[in-house]
């Protein structure tokens, strides 16, 4: 005697079934498809085209626009991994991106310092190098926020200074004196001004 069950009853709940004509985009994006790497079944008709692994874990990260879920299983197909890590980056909150970026230039700043006034020969030259990468990231985090350049100036700045004085105390054990505090207080105030006031 055989027992017959339902497919989706014996089905592995990490495979996904998907039509061939299905965008990527739109795939990645369902809210049933998360959940790390899956595998997928591409359909079209009734026939089964390929089964292929996915990593849904890049939805937000989005793949290009139109490709197909039968184009992902072609031997040609490739993915570009600098415009997925591109997406991936400018889906990341504009303030968390702003944080990283001042942190980097102010810990690259700190750092040519460190070279130039306390340390000669080869160690120079190697934190001259650490300094030079840590300001290329800086530079590179905070032009991947998707927002205006204009009114992301307000905001970096306001950040700027508070992560300023955390590396300025950390690495040069410098304490901000009241001087320091009043104009940063109006720093903030201008940064706040600038980001989130829009005239009527």
């Amino acid at each position: 005697m055989f027992l017959v069950r339902r497919a989706e009853e014996v089905m592995d709940h990490e495979v996904v079934l998907a039509q061939a004509g299905d965008g990527v985009e739109a795939f990645l994006s369902h809210p049933d498809h998360g959940g790390g790497i899956r595998h997928v079944v591409v359909r079209e008709g009734g026939r089964i085209l390929e089964v292929v692994r996915v990593n849904t874990a890049l939805r937000h990260a989005s793949a290009e626009a139109g490709i197909a879920m039968r184009d992902i299983g072609s031997p040609n197909f490739k993915v570009d991994k600098v415009s997925v890590m591109f997406k991936t980056l400018q889906s990341l909150p504009i303030l968390l991106l702003i944080l990283i970026a001042t942190t980097l230039e102010v810990s690259g700043d700190a750092t040519v310092r460190l070279a130039i006034y306390e340390h000669a020969g080869f160690i120079r030259f190697g934190l001259f190098l650490a300094g030079a990468a840590l300001l290329l990231g800086y530079g590179s985090f905070l032009n991947t926020a998707p927002v205006e350049f204009g009114r992301i100036v307000g905001l970096y700045i306001a950040t700027l200074f508070i992560v300023w004085q955390i590396i300025n105390f950390l690495v040069f054990r410098t304490i901000p004196g009241p001087p320091v505090f009043m104009g940063g207080a109006l720093i903030i105030a201008g940064g706040i001004v600038i980001t989130f006031w829009r005239p009527t």
